[in-house]
C-alpha cells in the first residue's frame, strides 16, 4: 500500500471551468476515465501523465474549499490544475488515435486502423486470410495485401452500343471479360467499379442484341387495315409502339332515359361521336380524327336511314328506320321520337340518307309521349 503525503499548497482563485466541487470531480473523471477504459495491461506513455494525475488528486483531497485552491501547483509537476487537465486531454487524444493495443488483452483480433494487421497472442502480424484487405486490394499467399490493382475498359464505362473487354490486373494475374449477348434481346455489359473490381450490368436492348452490343432501333411502321379506312377497326405496329383505332367522346349525350328504357336498341346507346384512325406515314405512326357514328374502333356502315316525319320535325311524331353493318352483322332498328318529360323531346332524324342523328327540344309542350305542340 502506498501512502500519499499531503503537504500545504498555495491557494489562489480558480480558472474558468474548475471553480466548483462538481467541476473538480468531472475533471478527475476526464483524467482517469480513459485509463480505466483502456483495454490492455500496459498503457503506452502512461508515465508522462501519472504524476499530474497524482498532483490533481492530492490538491483536491487536501482542500476544504475547492473554489479557493484551483491555482495551487502540484508538488510533483509544478503545474497548475488547468495545465494538468490540458496535458491529460492531449494524452487521451493521442491514446484514442493510436493503433489498437496488442498485448495479452485483447488477443486474436484484427486492427481496423491498419488492415490486415492481426493481434496474435500479443504480437501483431499480417494475416489477410482472417482480417481481409481494403477494397480493391488482393490477399496474397503470404497473407499480405497487394494494393497494386488496375481495372480498365475498352469503352467509356457502360456503353451498351459497343462491345468491349474489361481487364483487371492484380498480383495473382489478369482477368479479361468481354461483353456478350445472353439471348437476342439481352446484353451482359462488364465495367469497372470504383473499387477496381469488375461489375456486370444486365440490360434489355429494344433494337435487339448481337455481337456483344445493343443494336440501334430500325424505324418501321405497318397498318393492319392498310391506311385510313374508317369502316374497319385496325391497328398500327411501329418502332414507336402499337396503336389501335378507337372511338372517343360521350356515347349518346343527353339520352340516358332512352338507353335505359330501350335496351334492345343498344347500338345507338354505345355509339361515340368520333373515331381516332391510326395509319402510317413512312416509318412513323400518325392519326386522324373522324366525326361519325363510331363503335368498337370503326365508323359503322349504314346502307339506309329513313324518317317517317321527313326530318327533324319536333311537331310531328315520327319513326326512323336505320339499317347498318356492325360487329360483322347487319342490323335493322327503328327509333321513335319520344318525350323525356313534359317539356323535353327527343326527335330522331337522318343525315345524308345513311347517318342516324337526333335533336333535343326543351321548353315545349310534349304530349302523347312523342311530339311538341
Amino acid at each position: 500500500m502506498v501512502a500519499i503525503l499531503l503537504s500545504p499548497i498555495a491557494l489562489a482563485a480558480c480558472p474558468p471551468g474548475l471553480g466548483s466541487d462538481t467541476a473538480a470531480l468531472n475533471a478527475i473523471k476526464l483524467l482517469v476515465g480513459p485509463i480505466l477504459n483502456y483495454e490492455g495491461d500496459e498503457i503506452p506513455g502512461i508515465d508522462s501523465v501519472l504524476p499530474g494525475i497524482l498532483d490533481f488528486t492530492e490538491i483536491y483531497l487536501s482542500s476544504q474549499d475547492w473554489s479557493s485552491v484551483c491555482n495551487g501547483k502540484g508538488r510533483r509537476t509544478g503545474l497548475n490544475l488547468d495545465e494538468i487537465v490540458q496535458g491529460s486531454q492531449n494524452f487521451t487524444n493521442a491514446l484514442n488515435s493510436s493503433p489498437v493495443y496488442c498485448g495479452s488483452v485483447p488477443s486474436y483480433t484484427c486492427n481496423p486502423a491498419n488492415i490486415p494487421q492481426y493481434c496474435n497472442n500479443g504480437t501483431f502480424e499480417s494475416n489477410c486470410q482472417i482480417c481481409g484487405c481494403i477494397q480493391g486490394a488482393t490477399c496474397l499467399g503470404n497473407n499480405t495485401c497487394d494494393t497494386s490493382v488496375t481495372c480498365s475498359e475498352g469503352d467509356a464505362g457502360v456503353d451498351y452500343g459497343v462491345q468491349s473487354t474489361t481487364t483487371r490486373i492484380n498480383a495473382t494475374g489478369q482477368l479479361d471479360l468481354t461483353d456478350f449477348c445472353s439471348d437476342g434481346t439481352t446484353l451482359q455489359e462488364y465495367y469497372c467499379t470504383p473499387q477496381k473490381t469488375i461489375g456486370l450490368d444486365n440490360t434489355t436492348c429494344p433494337g435487339g442484341c448481337s455481337s456483344g452490343a445493343c443494336q440501334p432501333v430500325v424505324p418501321f411502321c405497318s397498318d393492319s387495315d392498310g391506311g385510313i379506312v374508317q369502316n374497319t377497326s385496325g391497328f398500327v405496329n411501329s418502332s414507336g409502339g402499337t396503336f389501335s383505332d378507337a372511338c372517343f367522346g360521350n356515347p349518346s349525350p343527353g339520352l340516358p332515359s332512352y338507353c335505359s328504357s330501350n335496351p334492345s336498341q343498344e347500338i345507338f346507346c354505345d355509339l361515340a361521336p368520333q373515331l381516332t384512325e391510326f395509319y402510317c406515314v413512312g416509318n412513323s405512326p400518325s392519326n386522324q380524327t373522324i366525326a361519325c357514328n363510331c363503335l368498337n374502333g370503326e365508323c359503322i356502315q349504314a346502307t339506309s336511314c329513313s324518317d317517317t316525319d321527313g326530318g327533324s320535325v319536333s311537331l310531328v311524331a315520327g319513326n326512323v328506320s336505320y339499317n347498318y353493318w356492325a360487329d360483322s352483322a347487319w342490323h335493322n332498328e327503328v327509333y321513335s321520337d319520344y318525350c323525356v318529360n313534359s317539356t323535353r323531346q327527343v326527335e330522331w332524324s337522318c343525315i345524308g340518307g345513311n347517318t342516324l342523328s337526333y335533336a333535343i327540344t326543351d321548353d315545349c309542350n310534349c304530349v302523347d309521349g312523342e311530339a311538341c305542340i
